[in-house]
């Protein structure tokens, strides 16, 4: 069964309706979440620095890695090389980085960043960076988190 929907002819085709899904997900220890950067602080002299808000939904960089065999090394490269074919185009890629559990977001390969890190037999070590764009927030939801409290 194939999970590949494509992103057309681009440029021609329509791939920004139906992004395509990276169907092998990475290692759950393979990957890790840069926070974007939504404060912007300015350190003053003698004393506390200045913070406010800077952009809402600020992009995550994720350092990305897969343990595959040959079948799903070839499909990661074949899939890395049409995704870069005209520039980084966004695919879906699921994920835990916002909350515990796996979500779709939608991604684009750090150009430069795919490669292959090991290979021992059959065994292919892949890794990337890709930036990730949030999912949107729902109002309320670190209310309830925050008022249920920790576990402890």
């Amino acid at each position: 069964m194939s999970t590949w929907a494509g992103w057309g002819n681009y440029p021609f085709g329509d791939y920004l309706t139906d992004d395509p899904v990276l169907a092998i997900p990475p290692d759950q220890s393979g990957y890790k979440a840069k926070y974007g950067k939504t404060v912007v602080s300015a350190q003053l002299d003698g004393g506390a620095g200045r913070y406010r808000a800077d952009q809402l939904g600020a992009s995550f960089t994720v350092d990305v890695k897969w343990t595959v065999n040959l079948t799903n090394f070839n499909y990661l490269s074949a899939f890395y090389r049409r995704a870069v074919a005209f520039g980084s185009l966004p695919f879906t890629i699921a994920l835990m980085i916002d909350n515990g559990s796996m979500n779709n977001y939608q991604a684009y390969f750090v150009p430069d960043t795919f490669q292959l890190a090991s290979q021992t037999g059959l065994q292919y070590v892949i890794s990337a960076t890709i930036e990730v764009m949030p999912n949107a927030a729902y109002a309320g939801d670190d209310d309830t988190i925050l008022a249920a409290g920790p576990d402890v």
